[in-house]
């Protein structure tokens, strides 16, 4: 029996395409992009990358076609090519799945805030650091870009900011809630032809579907569906991820090693997707149904990919 640990699986979900950006890190210093096709279960597997991907500070474009990644790399290699190589090694890159050659990248020098969320397919809302942000690919002049304008942080709230534009929502927690923390607002965005009072007003209604912020405590988010609910339980030190049928009853957990990824959401078919033990997997008919194995990604091992010409353009 192989005593070797799974790689780890993180997705993010498009919210108006049936399909997944799946990433497989393993080992630590790699990671490969893969698009899982929701509707085929097709799995398609893309480029690798020689960095940290802070994944949950990534987004997918509602129409899957458009990637923005937060990644960092102390390496010698990423100061050859760059306009700026004393950022070189922090990066924010927007890409098309499943590859990560960046159409448009800003460097930061740092593993600190980056990422972003999309709004819509044209509009972009970025989180760059307060002190640097360099601007080495500009985006096309049909991206809209907005500032976040939120503090200097690692994964949240990117994170659950993003889990709150898919439909996740704040929950009651057991633990008593100690006053909300300051939140910054967008105050700090770009400039940009939108309607600013759309964008603030989304943006304030995701704010508005976080946890309160605690100290000591737990945060607890749910999304609900016709045949359950999914919950999220996190802390400083710990995260619990359940299914639960709708009379409430817990009908699989999921517990991540601290700081390794865990996945679960729910596609366009109704079905539980999740990545356990470095696989993909899918449950129809929830809580009774079937729970298949679509992809093993563990025997995958590093190679150099060249983006084809599509990948390369907007």
């Amino acid at each position: 029996m192989s005593t070797k640990s799974p790689c780890r699986i993180d997705g993010i979900l498009a919210s108006d395409a049936n399909t997944a950006v799946i990433f497989r890190r393993g080992p630590s210093a790699v990671c490969q992009m893969l698009v899982w096709d929701l509707n085929t279960d097709a799995v398609t597997p893309g480029q690798w990358l020689r960095a940290r991907v802070y994944t949950r500070r990534s987004d997918v474009s509602p129409d899957g076609r458009h990637l923005i990644i937060s990644a960092s790399s102390y390496a010698k290699w990423r100061r050859k090519d760059c306009a700026d190589p004393l950022l070189a090694s922090g990066w924010t890159a927007i890409s098309r799945p499943p590859f990560f050659s960046g159409l448009v990248v800003w460097l930061t020098g740092c593993a600190w805030n980056g990422g972003g969320i999309w709004k819509d397919d044209h509009l972009l809302g970025i989180n760059p650091p307060s002190y640097i942000w360099y601007e080495e690919k500009s985006p096309p002049r049909q991206l809209q870009i907005r500032h976040l304008g939120l503090q200097t942080s690692e994964d949240d709230p990117i994170f659950s900011l993003r889990l709150a534009a898919r439909g996740w929502k704040s929950a009651p927690s057991d633990f008593g809630n100690l006053p909300n923390q300051e939140r910054r607002s967008s105050s700090g965005r770009t400039k940009s032809k939108s309607d600013p009072d759309e964008y603030d007003d989304w943006f304030r209604k995701l704010i508005g579907n976080l946890p309160p912020q605690t100290k000591g405590g737990r945060y607890v988010m749910e999304k609900h569906f016709s045949r359950g609910f999914l919950r999220r339980e996190y802390g400083i030190q710990r995260e619990r991820w359940t299914a639960h049928d709708t009379a409430g009853a817990e009908r699989k957990f999921w517990k991540p090693a601290r700081w390794h990824p865990q996945w679960v959401d729910i596609d366009g078919r109704g079905r539980v997707i999740y990545g356990e033990d470095g696989c993909l997997w899918a449950w129809s008919g929830f809580p009774d149904g079937r729970i298949s194995l679509i992809a093993d990604l563990n025997g995958h091992v590093f190679e150099r990919k060249s983006p084809p010409d599509w990948a390369l353009r907007w």
